[in-house]
């Protein structure tokens, strides 16, 4: 009853939005094994079904859902004339088919796939956003499915699974200064060990695992699109370096479209700020 009570207050909220026509939950089949995946999807107040309309796909945060960012994206979306879907990928990042894995990774391909099926979506204007976990998973897109993508934005992302999960050590200095937020390194390094299968200092098959899941094992393959990556200089939770070492990677393997901020502010996400970005580009 909670449960349903709490989605109730969470449509009555995206109604209220300036910009916004509706909102509804749908259900996105996996083309892989099956899996249904919850969905919210909201149209623009100037939704017309026959013309075509931006799409713009919003990730959850390292523990979060599809619900997460639903009443955060909507507005910026809507007041742009866009459609946005928030995705859930196999929820937050605490077992094996999250984080990165195929399955998460075709969870994501499967709901543009649906969208672009059954509503007039303008393929030119395919956007992605993501912030923290959602942020690492955005890098994994860009890298892994960048023909879908017009354009990405990955805020405070981590790119090396292995090497945050060494920083949340809670005896270093950063593992101290992260678990101030509600023991958060404990929690991440949990939720990493629950992902690749066991602790990744150790090697073996939970190492090969977190590098096939870091973004910076593979981001050269992102090297053709439109890109920004934004870490806060001031992060305690994902230290500004994760961002800054995949830009430079695809720098390094020749990307032109590849940029990088080094805000001055701690870990957050502006899904307003990354749609000023998004806005600019269309194929």
């Amino acid at each position: 009853m909670r449960k349903l009570w709490a989605v109730a207050v969470l449509f009555l909220c995206m109604f209220l939005l300036p910009g916004v026509s509706f909102s509804e939950e749908i259900l996105v089949k996996s083309s892989l094994d099956g899996v249904l995946q919850r969905c919210i999807v909201s149209f623009p107040a100037d939704y017309v079904k026959d013309k075509e309309t931006p799409l713009l796909v919003q990730l959850h945060s390292w523990g979060g859902d599809y619900k997460e960012k639903a009443v955060m994206v909507a507005g910026p979306a809507g007041k742009r004339g866009w459609i946005s879907i928030c995705v859930d990928y196999r929820g937050g990042n605490t077992n094996k088919n999250a984080c990165g894995s195929d399955l998460a990774i075709q969870d994501i391909a499967d709901a543009v796939n649906y969208m672009s099926e059954r509503y007039k979506i303008n393929k030119n204007k395919i956007y992605l956003c993501g912030g923290s976990g959602g942020g690492h998973m955005a890098l994994v897109m860009a890298a892994k499915r960048p023909e879908l993508w017009t354009a990405v934005v990955s805020f405070v992302p981590i790119s090396d699974l292995k090497k945050w999960y060494e920083e949340m050590d809670p005896a270093s200095e950063t593992g101290k200064a992260a678990n101030r937020t509600k023991d958060f390194a404990n929690s991440v390094r949990r939720n990493i060990k629950a992902v690749c299968g066991g602790d990744p200092t150790k090697g073996g098959a939970p190492e090969k695992v977190c590098a096939e899941r870091s973004p910076l094992t593979f981001i050269e393959t992102a090297v053709d699109v439109n890109l920004l990556i934004i870490s806060g200089k001031t992060d305690n939770l994902v230290p500004y370096h994760h961002g800054e070492d995949a830009y430079k990677k695809l720098v390094a393997a020749g990307s032109k479209k590849a940029r990088f901020i080094l805000a001055e502010k701690g870990h957050y996400i502006d899904i307003e700020e990354g749609c000023v970005f998004l806005e600019k580009f269309t194929r």
